[in-house]
């Protein structure tokens, strides 16, 4: 056996020893790596430390008790990103602006004006808030810790509310957010 079959086979072991360990645990150190599941299953993050190979990043789905390991690597987040969701924003850049911005953004909106789409992201993008505006009525679509689609009128003043009350639910502890903003 080579020097580089024994550290592969070596980081494999510890990296098993951590998934048990995390599975023990409640999956504290998890989150989820992408939005679509992988076999039908949801697909899980998790940074590990293996001392002289250092830091990897490894994604697994979950098979009852058994975590089959779907990727390895040392810049995990940027694979998976890069390689899954490139329809978000239609693969443009996506600009990065402070949490009250965002804000009143989201309370500009509940005003009538032109047809405009606004997505906001997480920095980790695991939750996504959608509003499109119409000329009469809003669209809020949420993924994230709920996931659900709404539309509400912008004449009877519900609508600010609605749209405030998502931005406060999808992004309680955020500062910062990705904006991908679409005008008509």
């Amino acid at each position: 056996m080579t020097k580089h079959a024994g550290s592969q086979a070596l980081a494999k072991k510890r990296i098993g020893a951590i998934l048990e360990r995390e599975q023990a645990t409640g999956l504290t150190k998890v989150k989820l790596a992408l939005r679509q599941p992988v076999a039908g299953r949801p697909c899980f993050e998790l940074r590990c430390n293996l001392a002289k190979l250092g830091s990897v990043r490894v994604a697994f789905i979950l098979d009852g008790q058994v975590a089959r390991i779907w990727f390895i690597s040392t810049s995990l987040q940027n694979h998976l990103h890069q390689r899954s969701e490139p329809g978000i924003a239609g693969g443009q850049q996506m600009k990065s602006i402070n949490v009250k911005q965002a804000e009143r953004l989201v309370k500009a909106l509940a005003k009538a004006g032109p047809v405009t789409k606004v997505t906001l992201l997480t920095r980790k993008k695991d939750r996504q808030l959608t509003i499109e505006r119409g000329t009469a009525a809003v669209v809020i679509d949420e993924r994230g810790f709920y996931t659900g689609q709404i539309s509400l009128n912008l004449s009877d003043g519900q609508a600010k509310h609605a749209l405030l009350q998502a931005f406060k639910r999808e992004f309680p502890r955020s500062h910062q957010l990705y904006l991908h903003q679409e005008k008509d």
